[in-house]
């Protein structure tokens, strides 16, 4: 028979190595239990708040890259963690995320 969204989430998450989604989910902290992901550990071994700022102001990726405690090929990617996830612009991004919230 047909799959419903949970037991086709359950089935797609079995065969990957994150965890499916919680699909009554109301926001994507509670969609994509990310404490589960398989890295979620090194987290806390990273300086990913100072990366996460980096991506924002250029004074603080100068910062980052001065002290030389990440790698360069770490820093290289920093940019793109300000860029927008579906390619578009900030509104545009905003309104895809509004829409998939529905």
């Amino acid at each position: 028979g047909e799959l419903d969204a949970k037991q086709l989430a359950a089935l797609a998450g079995s065969r990957r190595n994150i965890p499916s989604h919680n699909p009554d989910a109301t926001n994507p902290f509670d969609a994509f239990p990310f404490e589960l992901f398989p890295l979620h550990a090194f987290l806390d071994r990273t300086p990913w708040k100072d990366l996460a700022k980096a991506a924002k102001k250029p004074a603080a990726l100068k910062e980052l890259e001065a002290k030389g405690d990440v790698d360069p090929f770490t820093l290289s990617l920093v940019p793109r963690l300000a860029e927008p996830s579906g390619g578009g612009t900030g509104p545009e991004e905003a309104a895809r995320q509004r829409q998939r919230a529905k």
